[in-house]
């Protein structure tokens, strides 16, 4: 293992060029010595003009960059989801550029200067992960900044995003911002390439198994810009639900996860509804249920309004915090329910 470099920061290239150059660009202006960092930049596939980018646009940077092409795959993924193939790459990083530390991010987020010696101030010998926020940067469009209220909130990820959920175990470090000691890896192994959304649940568990600490870092934060459409949104928020689920069921969790919550939740609904189409006496406890979730709904609107001083992000959150919850809920059911692997 090369100990000259005290971190391998790997970034699977799956958005675009803007991004990319953006998120080398603050790299750059880290306020850590550049001999002890490194970057690993991984193609792929999805950046049709990357390979060109690799060749030509790459000299100026101080920093050492190391860039990897996965091989072309037989497995064809819908466009829609791009990270498809991440974890792949990052276990080909791990092996062809090593270091003490292994930081994953994406090529779409931007870094505070002091990032790194964030990390540095909070490694100890018992370290298995560090996480940290991801969080919008100014001048997005009104759904990224509302998608970003959703997913910082209770309501949202009840609270397991931000290490401070109704339970500490149901956190844990997401792709955009987290740390791993090269030695935790080889003890726990690797990334499993066989799911998407639902390898970090599981290089968490290993970790905690293997008794070693995973701590949440509130300030140290990365800016992710958290690009999406509408359909895209609810895609993958279906998608991602059934992955994890099925791998809690796999695990022997689901019911210990906040997604047992929503899967109760869900249930309990379609029962009260369905109890209510033949018992009329149900039906003033359906229509008071439906009253205080369309109450919820418009008091998290006004909230988004507030905050954001948005009249756009306000009104569209009437439309996002229902499909997020909804689109949850089918994923959670259909993980639920049906064994298939995905």
């Amino acid at each position: 293992m090369d100990m000259s470099f005290q971190y391998t920061i790997i970034i699977p290239v799956t958005h675009n060029l803007v991004d990319l150059k953006d998120c080398l660009d603050s790299l750059a202006r880290l306020d850590y010595p550049q001999d002890l960092f490194q970057v690993a930049l991984i193609d792929c596939h999805t950046v049709r003009e990357l390979p060109e980018f690799f060749e030509r646009q790459l000299g100026g940077y101080r920093f050492r960059i190391t860039t990897i092409t996965l091989s072309e795959s037989a497995v064809k993924h819908e466009a829609w989801l791009h990270e498809s193939r991440v974890n792949e790459a990052r276990n080909i990083a791990i092996q062809r550029v090593p270091s003490r530390y292994f930081i994953f991010t994406e090529d779409d987020c931007l870094f505070e200067p002091d990032w790194l010696r964030k990390f540095d101030a909070e490694i100890t010998d018992g370290t298995g992960a560090l996480g940290g926020p991801d969080l919008l940067p100014e001048g997005m469009g009104w759904l990224p900044r509302a998608l970003d209220i959703i997913l910082q909130s209770f309501l949202g990820t009840a609270g397991s995003k931000r290490g401070g959920g109704l339970k500490k175990e149901w956190y844990y470090p997401r792709k955009e911002n987290t740390v791993i000691p090269a030695s935790v890896l080889k003890r726990i192994g690797e990334f499993p390439e066989g799911l998407v959304s639902g390898a970090e649940i599981e290089m968490a568990r290993r970790i905690r198994e293997a008794d070693l600490s995973i701590k949440y870092l509130p300030h140290n934060p990365v800016w992710h810009r958290r690009n999406t459409t509408f359909r895209n949104f609810v895609r993958r928020n279906i998608y991602h639900s059934t992955e994890k689920v099925r791998l809690l069921r796999g695990q022997g969790a689901f019911l210990r996860s906040p997604h047992f919550l929503l899967f109760a939740a869900a249930n309990a609904g379609l029962l009260l509804f369905a109890a209510a189409m033949v018992v009329s006496g149900l039906r003033p406890l359906l229509l008071a249920a439906i009253g205080c979730y369309i109450l919820l709904v418009l008091l998290v609107s006004i909230y988004s309004l507030a905050k954001t001083r948005s009249v756009s992000v306000g009104l569209g959150m009437m439309l996002l915090l229902p499909s997020h919850h909804l689109s949850i809920a089918l994923g959670v059911l259909r993980g639920a329910l049906f064994k298939k692997c995905l």
